[in-house]
C-alpha cells in the first residue's frame, strides 16, 4: 500500500462543493473517489481543505492510498482519463504513509478576484466579482494590516462549525488590466501544529521584516516557531540573513531582549560601518555615511557572541554577525523603489506621523 498526494485543479461551477454529500449531489470528492478504483486505489480521498459550491481551486491536495503498482508519474494521466472535464489531477507524488492532507497542511491560500469596469463580463461571471465603480485601492491597501493575526471567524460560519479561529499570515492586493485581486494566506490556529522544517534541505535562510514585534507571540503564534527555527539554523551553521524584524529575531534567538528604540526610524539615514565591516563579505560594500532605508521602532543590544558591523545616528546596533555565516541588519537592503512606493501608499500620512 502506497500513500500518494494528488494535486487537483477544478472548476467549481457545477459542483455542490468539495466534500461528499447526499445522493444526487455532484461534488469534487465524489467524482475523484469514483475514479480512484480505476488506478488500483482505495475509493477514499482526503482533501487539505474545503470549498463551497461554485468555488474553484488551482491547487487542492488530496491524499489517497494505492494498492496497485501503477508508477506515480503515470497517475495524473490515468486518472484524468476517468475524471470529468472540470476536475483534473495536475500532479502526484508518493509521501509518507502517515501523511494527512488536512492535518499536516501548513497554510492555505485564497484568491478573490474583482472585475472593475462599467459592464459585466460573460466570460468571467464565474471567476470574478463585478464592480461597476472604481475601487479605492489606497484605502483597501491601508486596511490590509488589520486582517493579519489571529481572529475568530465563527460568526461567519455555519451553525455546525464549532471552531473558527484562523491566523492570517499574509494579505496582498494586486491590480492589472481592470482587475483587482486579494490573496490571503492563512492557517488553522487550533488544528495545525508548528511546521517541521528540514534545515538540511535548505541552502540558507532569510527572514524579512513585518509590522509586528518579535515577542507578540499571542497575536502571531508563528513568531515563536520562527524564533526556534532561527536558533536551530544558527546552531547548525546554515547561512542566515535577518532583515529588520529578522535581525531582531536573530538577537532574540540568542537570548537578547528586544525593546522600544529611543526614536522611530522611518526613512533614510547614514550608516557607519565598523572596522570589522571592512573584511566582512556582506557589509564591506558599504562606506561611512552611505544612506540606508529604515522602517522600525524596536531595537536590541549587541548579542554577547556577535561582532558589531555597523552603527547608526540614533539606533546604535545596525548590523552584526554571529559566527561566520549569520547576519542581522536593522535596515532594509531588499527594498527597491516600486516596493518603497507601495509601503508609503499603504502607511499613508497617518502611519508615517504616528
Amino acid at each position: 500500500m502506497r500513500r500518494l498526494l494528488l494535486l487537483t485543479e477544478y472548476d467549481g461551477t457545477r459542483f455542490a462543493g468539495l466534500q461528499r454529500q447526499g445522493a444526487g449531489l455532484r461534488t469534487v470528492q465524489g467524482e475523484l473517489e469514483a475514479a480512484l478504483p480505476g488506478i488500483g486505489a482505495l475509493p477514499k480521498a482526503v482533501a487539505a481543505g474545503r470549498t463551497d459550491a461554485g468555488v474553484h481551486a488551482l491547487a487542492m491536495p488530496f491524499h489517497v492510498d494505492v494498492e496497485g503498482r501503477i508508477p506515480v508519474e503515470r497517475v495524473p494521466e490515468a486518472l484524468n482519463r476517468l475524471l470529468p472535464e472540470d476536475l483534473k489531477v495536475v500532479g502526484a507524488r508518493e509521501v509518507a504513509p502517515d501523511l494527512h492532507a488536512r492535518k499536516d497542511a501548513l497554510w492555505r491560500a485564497y484568491l478573490y478576484r474583482v472585475l472593475v469596469r462599467p459592464h459585466p463580463s460573460p466570460l468571467l461571471r464565474h471567476r470574478a466579482l463585478w464592480v461597476r465603480r472604481p475601487l479605492d485601492l489606497f484605502a483597501l491597501r491601508e486596511a490590509l494590516p488589520l486582517l493579519l493575526g489571529r481572529h475568530n471567524f465563527l460568526g461567519f460560519a455555519r451553525e455546525e462549525v464549532r471552531q473558527g479561529t484562523r491566523e492570517l499570515l499574509e494579505a496582498r492586493l494586486e491590480e492589472a488590466e481592470g482587475e483587482a485581486g486579494l490573496e490571503v494566506r492563512t492557517h488553522d490556529s487550533a488544528g495545525l501544529g508548528p511546521p517541521e522544517v528540514d534545515l538540511g534541505a535548505l541552502g540558507g535562510l532569510v527572514v524579512f521584516g513585518g509590522v509586528m514585534n518579535v515577542d507578540e507571540t499571542d497575536a502571531h503564534p508563528f513568531l515563536a516557531v520562527e524564533r526556534e527555527l532561527v536558533a536551530r539554523a544558527v546552531d547548525r551553521g546554515l547561512p542566515f540573513l535577518g532583515i529588520c524584524l529578522g535581525a531582531q529575531m536573530l538577537a532574540r534567538a540568542l537570548g537578547v531582549p528586544v525593546y522600544r528604540a529611543p526614536v522611530r526610524e522611518i526613512g533614510f539615514s547614514a550608516l557607519h560601518p565598523t572596522e570589522a565591516a571592512a573584511e566582512d563579505p556582506l557589509l564591506s560594500v558599504f562606506r561611512d555615511g552611505d544612506p540606508v532605508f529604515h522602517w522600525h521602532e524596536d531595537t536590541f543590544d549587541l548579542p554577547e557572541a556577535a561582532t558589531l558591523l555597523a552603527t547608526g545616528e540614533e539606533v546604535k546596533v545596525q548590523a552584526f554577525r554571529v559566527g561566520a555565516r549569520a547576519w542581522g541588519v536593522q535596515f532594509h537592503v531588499e527594498v527597491d523603489r516600486p516596493e518603497l512606493d507601495l509601503w508609503l501608499d499603504v502607511a499613508g500620512p497617518e502611519g508615517l506621523a504616528r
